[in-house]
């Protein structure tokens, strides 16, 4: 195996993690967190370069979101139809500017059921300190087998 497959194996198996996460918590509506995410490894000459990217809400679906601003009316009036909520005392709007204004006054905060956000929870410096060990026995291995080789 080289480093660069290593690499993509710990984004792929990352990200299949992260989708774990954040099913669990049962924070998909859409279901546009989970299919925006893409891993890719770039290899130049002496460098191999993972990537994992995901949508323009990842962060908050990480991390929550601080008080200050509200969120666009727009993007909760989309969340309300992929959960299929529906209000019965009031229109979808007023419910959609309700929630838009609490989480501009209040912030919100995930739910997680575990001690980090769902993507934080895998990608941090332990997971990032395991694939360094994983990558330097991939590269002792294939340094050894160059040197059977050179000698063989």
């Amino acid at each position: 195996m080289t480093i660069a497959e290593e690499v993509q194996k710990w984004l792929d198996e990352s990200k299949a993690k992260i989708i774990v996460n954040y099913d669990r918590d049962n924070m998909r509506a859409s279901g546009n967190f989970a299919k925006s995410l893409r891993t890719d490894v770039k290899e130049t000459p002496g460098r191999v370069i993972g990537i994992m990217v995901g949508s323009h809400h990842s962060l908050f679906v990480d991390q929550g979101r601080n008080a200050g601003k509200r969120p666009p009316i727009s993007a909760i009036l989309k969340w309300i139809d992929d959960k299929r909520i529906v209000p019965t005392d009031i229109s979808k709007t007023s419910l959609a500017f309700l929630i838009a204004r609490k989480i501009g006054n209040e912030g919100w905060k995930p739910k997680n059921s575990y001690p980090n956000g769902v993507i934080s929870s895998v990608i941090n410096q332990t997971e990032i300190d395991k694939l360094l060990i994983s990558l330097s026995k991939v590269a002792a291995t294939n340094i050894r087998t160059e040197v059977w080789q050179t000698l063989g």
